[in-house]
């Protein structure tokens, strides 16, 4: 909810009145593909333990590739594509979870280069904060007063970046600038959610597809061999 929120302050119209039909047609789609079997695969559904539904997956799956058994290569690839999807999840939601879910409404996500060492801070008109890491600390306009070298060892963040954020925050010159560096923030983190989002459906819909395309194919083979099995028992 909090991301509809900011996302609705964005575009000055409540996001829900889009998104709700647009979610629903999605829906209506899959709902409509996933119990639809095309014609040249009817015939598979008398297989036992194929559902339409898996039928509507099998992008990877062909007739030509189905009676030939399964092999290691097959179920090794699958892993391994399996195993590397959830690594890139687990590290695309740190990244959100860094650059998009902790940074809150009206706040820049920005960093300070040191000497080849990365400082994040959030920075607003007035305050500058951090949200990563162990240590949590909050800088305002009354802070600056003190001065720099004790603010660095309290906070434990360079004097360089103190002096950046001290010469910046509430200071009216530099306004303009901080509002630019907020909004650049917004977009970036609905960019990156839509992002995220599209990749999170396309990643799991490629893993769905490659595993039901593998059980179809070592379903079709055990029918098959069981009809010829039949089909031998009733010739002699």
């Amino acid at each position: 909810m909090d991301t509809i929120k900011q996302v609705n302050e964005i575009v000055g119209a409540p996001l829900w009145g889009v998104l709700f039909p647009i979610v629903v047609y999605f829906f209506r789609f899959l709902i409509k593909k996933f119990n639809s079997v095309p014609k040249e695969k009817e015939s598979l559904l008398l297989i036992d333990g194929l559902k339409p539904w898996m039928l509507g997956f099998g992008y990877s799956f062909s007739a030509i590739k189905a009676y030939r058994a399964n092999n290691k290569i097959d179920y090794f690839s699958a892993v391994i594509f399996t195993a590397v999807f959830i690594v890139f999840l687990v590290s695309l939601a740190t990244f959100v979870n860094q650059h998009a879910l902790k940074v809150p409404s009206g706040w820049a996500d920005l960093y300070y280069d040191n000497g080849g060492k990365r400082e994040m801070i959030l920075l607003s008109q007035e305050k500058a904060k951090n949200v990563y890491g162990d240590r949590k600390w909050e800088l305002d306009v009354s802070e600056c007063k003190k001065n720099n070298i004790e603010l660095s060892n309290e906070f434990h963040i360079s004097k360089e970046l103190i002096e950046i954020i001290c010469n910046v925050i509430g200071h009216k010159e530099y306004s303009d600038e901080i509002s630019s560096k907020i909004e650049e923030t917004k977009f970036f983190k609905i960019g990156l959610y839509i992002s995220c989002f599209s990749l999170l459906f396309i990643f799991t819909y490629v893993i769905i597809d490659m595993w039901v395309s593998l059980y179809i194919r070592d379903k079709i083979l055990k029918h098959h061999e069981k009809e010829k099995a039949k089909a031998y028992e009733y010739l002699t």
